[in-house]
């Protein structure tokens, strides 16, 4: 049998038919479209973390806050990360917020190191047992550990109210403070007095001074017979007797020099003519009654719990601009000597409103809240910022708080309140902090959504009996249509 041969002109006569051709444009169109794809991927890629990754968790799990972008972007030394746990093992969340730091900043880097190939690697570091996605934070200058427990971290204050606890994910407070004493050039130090029957700072307030890389001791003067060079503030909260002669001496000489001081009081009959001593050198004193307020828009459930008006300072600047109110209790009025020298400055912080006045108690105790004739009326301060510019670029610098509630974990605990900033940025003034860390915890839990019984039975209607209905009328009118044509 013979073979067909096409002839050549037969042969390109095939490719000019409109079938050809129409399958070429098909094959041309998908390698431009396969081409355009990998280029997006590989653009998508490189692209940071928080266009390709969306933050759609209720407590903005993986957001990173102005706090960070501060201490991050100002970054002008390497930071190493390490992270204790294989990579494709390691804890997601942590990774994903790791990548949020780095698409800041140039200076960080991230490295995972498997504990099972390298098990000696955090014996370098000093710790011979740590949780596996612990964190190594690493610079020139120092390092510092971050424990997996410490960045998953169990409430447990309602739990003897409810018999629930609440898991908290702090691992941008944990990360960022770790950023910042890793590259800080000094770390500050301030120094508790003790002897006086001061009260200790609780849990949450310690935990903030520990986010701002605050070392805190305690000191006692009489032993020490002086305030310590190393000191950059001292914290006196809350004494219930007085200091001695000398004591007082120490203290004022102190910050005379151009210490600082954070201090809180509470309202007491013991005589304490030593300690106001410290507090008439700068110009102020305080009142012998409890303010009482009057508006009840300014104090929750009682008028001695007072929800003090935020003044302009730069201890108060976000917290003036937040919507997070200050909580403090049975303070006292600060009254301001009619003369002080040139060189002090006395700023309001918290003020009470316009309808406060100040009561006398009786035996430590108000026989009443009514407002009677002969009690001070007006508004009160009952935080204020003082500071004495001492030539040479040497500043004295003091906060005085007349509630010491301020930072009692009673009620850092039950409410959301901003006491903390307070505190925080107080220590950040004090201590020249360029930047503070006060960063909050987010809550892990589940946060469901409470739908009223009658929504429930109009959507379940919609989507079993409405929408099906719809649907399958539709079809019946289409196929009804069709049939007629």
């Amino acid at each position: 049998m013979s073979k067909l041969k096409l002839k050549k002109p037969e042969i390109k006569s095939q490719f000019k038919t409109r079938k050809s051709k129409s399958g070429s444009y098909s094959v041309l169109l998908t390698v431009i479209v396969i081409a355009i794809a990998v280029i997006v991927n590989l653009v998508v890629a490189e692209l940071p973390s928080k266009y390709t990754n969306v933050d759609l968790s209720p407590n903005k799990m993986y957001s990173i806050g102005d706090e960070t972008k501060n201490v991050v972007k100002n970054l002008n030394t390497d930071v190493k990360i390490y992270v204790l746990a294989a990579e494709e093992s390691a804890d997601g969340t942590i990774s994903e917020l790791l990548n949020r730091y780095k698409d800041l900043s140039d200076h960080i880097s991230v490295e995972y190191v498997d504990p099972v190939l390298s098990p000696g690697f955090a014996s370098n570091y000093g710790e011979t047992s740590i949780a596996s996605n612990s964190l190594i934070v690493e610079s020139e200058k120092r390092h510092k550990v971050v424990s997996y427990n410490d960045i998953y971290v169990v409430d447990y204050s309602s739990y003897y109210s409810t018999g629930t606890t609440e898991e908290n994910f702090d691992g941008e407070g944990q990360l960022t403070s770790a950023i910042a004493y890793v590259t800080s050039e000094t770390l500050p130090m301030v120094y508790s007095i003790t002897g006086h029957g001061e009260s200790s700072l609780g849990t949450v307030a310690s935990d903030v001074a520990l986010k701002q890389n605050v070392e805190v001791k305690d000191l006692n003067l009489l032993s020490e017979g002086a305030v310590p060079e190393d000191a950059d503030a001292v914290l006196i909260y809350a004494p219930t007797s007085d200091y001695s002669s000398d004591e007082a001496d120490m203290l004022i000489s102190y910050l005379e020099a151009g210490g600082a001081a954070f201090i809180m009081t509470n309202y007491t009959t013991e005589d304490m003519t030593n300690f106001n001593r410290i507090l008439d050198n700068y110009g102020v004193s305080l009142s012998q009654g409890v303010v009482v307020e009057g508006d009840q828009s300014a104090y929750y459930m009682d008028p001695l719990t007072i929800l003090p008006t935020v003044n302009s300072h730069d201890i108060t600047s976000d917290i003036k601009s937040g919507q997070t109110p200050i909580l403090i209790l049975n303070a006292q009025a600060v009254n301001k000597n009619e003369t002080v020298r040139s060189t002090v400055t006395i700023k309001d912080l918290l003020t009470t409103s316009d309808s406060s006045y100040e009561k006398t108690p009786v035996d430590g105790k108000l026989t009443t809240y009514e407002k009677e004739d002969g009690d001070r009326t007006g508004s009160f301060p009952v935080a204020v910022a003082i500071s004495e510019d001492l030539g040479d670029g040497n500043t004295t610098q003091i906060v005085l708080c007349t509630s010491a509630w301020l930072l009692q974990d009673t009620l850092l605990s039950q409410f959301n309140i901003s006491n903390t900033d307070l505190f925080a940025n107080s220590l950040g003034w004090m201590c020249e902090q360029e930047s503070t860390v006060n960063i909050p915890v987010k809550s892990t839990s589940i946060e469901y959504i409470m739908v009223p019984a009658a929504q429930v039975n109009l959507w379940s209607s919609v989507c079993i009996i409405i929408l099906p209905a719809a649907l399958l009328i539709a079809g019946l009118i289409i196929w009804l249509w069709r049939r007629k044509k």
